[in-house]
């Protein structure tokens, strides 16, 4: 009897011991999956506070802008280049400012960095012109005043993407060319050319030729279109015409100018018979027609006298010859300004 009752007891113990293993291993499970679901909430909290923060920020932002645009006391603005200088290497542009609101007293200057320029009152408007170095373009460095009594405010425009006149944009080119001297004393020279001229936004063209100077005197000129179009290439205008096709009539897809800029690819084969030793030149140009010229060199080279034998009048040869890089902008009144 005696061993049943331990027998018995043992059980017992071990089904209490059974059952507390369990109730510990459905705790611990309960407890992870507690911990995961916490776990999962506090992510979920973090990402709203994130998206929160940038609702705020974006708030502020709009905010900003719309206290900066109410608070703002210029209405509207233009600065417009008007006339470039390269001797003095300066630009003058006319500034016209509509404020939000003016009084018969209301006095207002505009300062280019250091530079003022006092503008005269319109109707709606103030208006003003100033002459300012060629080089600064006064990025983010503009600042209106205005004084009305003893009243004063400034409002600086940190955004203002400065003067801009676009001469290195204009005229771009890559020629792949070669000269020569025939039997006849001809310079033959001969190539491929891609060309890209435009106004930027603030030129018009009436002229874009190939020139050919010899000793400073013009000896050839040829409209680009027309040499392109002439000579199976390509031609595209930025004012709508435009060809890609062979031509016997050359003048058939002649570009109408004005024009905005055209872009392209030509054949090239032009020669010139000199008489004397002297230096060829061969460049694009292109005029506006308020007077600026932009010149781009293609090739250069010299052209010597060899003596001959037998009493034979002297031959000429090539020397030096050059593939050119040169890039030119004449101002209207023919002032030179060499950017590269």
């Amino acid at each position: 009897m005696s061993r049943r009752k331990t027998a018995v007891l043992f059980i017992v113990i071990c089904a209490f011991f059974i059952a507390i293993i369990a109730i510990l291993c459905l705790s611990r499970q309960s407890l992870s999956d507690q911990l995961t679901e916490v776990q999962d909430q506090v992510s979920y909290l973090s990402d709203t506070t994130d998206i929160i923060l940038t609702d705020v920020d974006g708030l502020e932002a709009s905010i900003s802008q719309t206290i900066e645009e109410e608070t703002s006391l210029v209405e509207r603005y233009s600065v417009t280049v008007t006339d470039m200088d390269f001797a003095e290497d300066t630009v003058d542009v006319s500034v016209e400012v509509i404020p939000k609101e003016y009084t018969e007293t209301t006095e207002i200057s505009v300062f280019f960095g250091t530079n003022e320029c006092s503008l005269s009152r319109d109707v709606y408007s103030y208006s003003g012109e100033a002459t300012l170095p060629l080089d600064d373009d006064f990025a983010g460095n503009l600042t209106f005043l205005f004084s009305d009594g003893k009243k004063r405010n400034t409002e600086v425009y940190s955004s203002y993407k400065g003067i801009q006149t676009y001469l290195g944009q204009v005229l771009s080119a890559d020629a792949d060319l070669s000269a020569d001297i025939d039997d006849d004393g001809n310079i033959i020279i001969s190539g491929t050319l891609s060309y890209d001229l435009t106004g930027c936004g603030l030129y018009q063209f009436d002229e874009f030729s190939l020139v050919a100077e010899y000793d400073g005197d013009e000896v050839i000129c040829r409209d680009v279109s027309s040499l392109a179009a002439s000579t199976g290439g390509s031609v595209a205008t930025y004012n709508g015409e435009a060809s890609d096709e062979d031509s016997t009539e050359a003048e058939a897809y002649s570009v109408i100018y004005p024009t905005d800029g055209m872009d392209g690819s030509a054949e090239i084969s032009v020669s010139y018979a000199p008489t004397a030793p002297g230096s060829l030149r061969l460049y694009l140009r292109a005029t506006t027609p308020d007077g600026y010229r932009f010149e781009r060199t293609l090739l250069e080279c010299n052209v010597t006298s060899q003596p001959s034998a037998d009493g034979e009048p002297p031959s000429l040869t090539l020397e030096g010859t050059t593939t050119g890089t040169e890039y030119y902008v004449y101002d209207r009144n023919g002032a030179e300004k060499k950017l590269n």
